[in-house]
This record gives structure tokens, sequence and C-alpha cells, in this order.
């Protein structure tokens, strides 16, 4: 018998109207709104008609660019599921939001990575977002919608992570996220956008300090390896990590009804038209995400709860989930 999913990641489009510097999805290409002919819809009618999940959480892309966002959010919530949306909120379509909002969307997840307009456009590589991002947050908390801010820290704004924070703060939000960093591979300037090992931890001592004199709830969603950020050096911070349940992994599935276990994998290991999501999720490659210890870890006392950092950012990096984090070579 299949297993309840809590939540299904949703990519209804690979358009986005942004080129950012820190994407890590392949797929995206830059271009304006169009429908997928049907696509999405028939991929939406084969999860809820086969899969029990809870949440479906829609991306891209940017999914505020897909023709068939409405159709999609009513189409799920009429079948009783919740309904939330990352966006990069640049798109200055405000009306549509509106109408997201009205329909029952629970929470939107923008990205707002500086409180300057300069270093945000800089890594969204599109000049105006910071301005129109932030105008889509004022409307959105205006029309009694829910947001949840995310920061990618990088080399260019984690300098000045106290100042975004704070920033976010003024706005009441008591939940931020905030992911480090996955280098990919088909970028060549990748790299150059990841902080230092001393940069990167003393951003999270920042960080953990602004959570305890704030009471702001700080997530970090991106799993990162102990040896190099260590959960209980930051205790008020929540640490993502990777389940060895595949059901509660963010499984993700495509425009065409191909599955990847997590958002940041890039690897389609199944198609739902073709198969069973049971067999999907239990397929030898799916399993040999818990099965393998990478070879860096093999006597490490913490693996089981860490395992290893971001397995996906290994098949980024290396085209191999079986090797450990490339976080770790590259800051250790």
């Amino acid at each position: 018998m299949q297993n309840s999913i809590v939540n299904i990641n949703f990519e209804i489009t690979y358009l986005c109207n942004q080129q950012c510097l820190y994407c890590y999805n392949a797929t995206t290409v830059n271009g304006n709104s169009r429908t997928s002919g049907g696509n999405v819809i028939k991929v939406l009618d084969k999860l809820i008609g086969n899969i029990d999940f809870t949440q479906l959480t829609l991306t891209g892309g940017e999914p505020l660019l897909s023709a068939e966002i409405e159709e999609v959010i009513i189409h799920a919530i009429v079948h009783n599921k919740k309904v939330s949306v990352i966006s990069n909120g640049s798109s200055n379509q405000h009306f549509r939001y509106k109408k997201l909002i009205d329909y029952g969307v629970e929470t939107f997840q923008l990205t707002i990575n500086s409180a300057s307009s300069a270093i945000h456009d800089n890594l969204s590589q599109t000049t105006g977002a910071w301005e129109r991002t932030v105008k889509t947050i004022e409307f959105i908390l205006a029309n009694n919608g829910k947001i949840v801010p995310t920061i990618i820290l990088t080399k260019e704004n984690i300098a000045e992570i106290d100042k975004v924070m704070g920033f976010l703060q003024d706005y009441g939000f008591q939940t931020i996220m905030i992911n480090r960093f996955n280098v990919v591979s088909n970028k060549p300037n990748s790299i150059s956008l990841l902080p230092s090992h001393n940069e990167l931890k003393k951003a999270f001592e920042l960080i953990n300090n602004f959570a305890i004199s704030s009471g702001i709830r700080i997530t970090s969603n991106v799993c990162s390896p102990h040896c190099i950020l260590d959960p209980q050096d930051y205790s008020s911070i929540i640490f993502g990590t990777c389940p060895d349940n595949h059901y509660l992994k963010p499984i993700t599935v495509d425009m065409f009804g191909g599955v990847r276990l997590c958002n940041h994998s890039t690897k389609i290991i199944g198609n739902i038209f073709n198969h069973k999501l049971d067999d999907i999720l239990l397929s030898e490659y799916a399993l040999g995400w818990n099965s393998t210890i990478p070879e860096y870890c093999a006597n490490c006392i913490v693996y089981d709860s860490c395992r290893g950092g971001c397995r996906a950012a290994s098949e980024q990096f290396y085209n191999n989930h079986l090797i450990v984090d490339p976080i770790v070579e590259l800051l250790k």
C-alpha cells in the first residue's frame, strides 16, 4: 500500500523572468507566460487520482508565468489539497497574487536576498527585481496573505545578512528561511558565489544570535554537512535534514510527470505515467541515497544525523549522489 506524502513540489513551468546566479534548476529558461498545452493539468489529475498527498507546492521557473496556475490551484483546493507557491515576487502581477490569495493559497515563499537593491538585482541578474519583490511583499501582506521570506547565502550578500534580517523583521515576519548556497556544475562562475568556511560560520553565528534576540523562527532547509555547519553550535536555528524515508523528502514532479527525489536533484528517476510512485521511490537508484555511505563519511560518528549533507548537491556538482556534499571539498 502506498504511503502518504506530506508535500509534492510541482514544477508547473520552466519559464522565469530572472536569471539568478545561484539558481540550481538547469531546466529554467528566460521567457514570458505561456501555456503548457494541457500537460500541467494532466499531471495534476494523475497526482490527485493516484497519490495520497497533503500539500502541493507550486514552483518552476517562476510559477506566476504559467497561464495555468489559477486552474491548478483551484483544482488542487477543490480536492482538499493545501497549496503554497514559491515565487521570486518580481513578475509585477499583483492582480494574480490577489486571486491566488482569494482562492486559498496558504503561503508564498518569496526570495529577498538583500536589503540593498544593487546586491539583490545583481544576484537575480534583473534590473528592478528588488523593488518589484518588495512591492509584492507589501501587496501580499496588505491583502492578508502569508509569506515566508527566503534568503540564499552567497559571497555577494553574506556580509550584510544582519541588515536583510532586520529589514524583514520590520515587516513583522515570524519565520525566515535562510539557505546556504548550493554550487552547481553547469554554471562556470558558480564556485565564485560560495562563501568561505569562516564567512559561513560567522554568518550562522549572527543568524543564531538574531533568532535569540528577535524571537523569529529561523530555518535552514538545505542540508549541510555537520563538519561544515554543526547544528549544535547554532541551537536557535532549525536545521533541515534529508530524511531516510523517501516519502518525507521534498519529492518533485515536473510538468511532464518526471519524478525527482528533491527539487535540488537533477536526476529524473521515473515518471508517474509509466510507474507507480511506490515503485519509483523504492527503485535501486532512490534507495542508494540511504544505503550508500560516502567514502569521506565512512568513520564519522554523526553520519546518521548528517548523512553527508545534501545528496542532491552531489548530483548537481559531481553527477554522482554517492559522493559527500561538494561543499566539504570546496571549503575544507
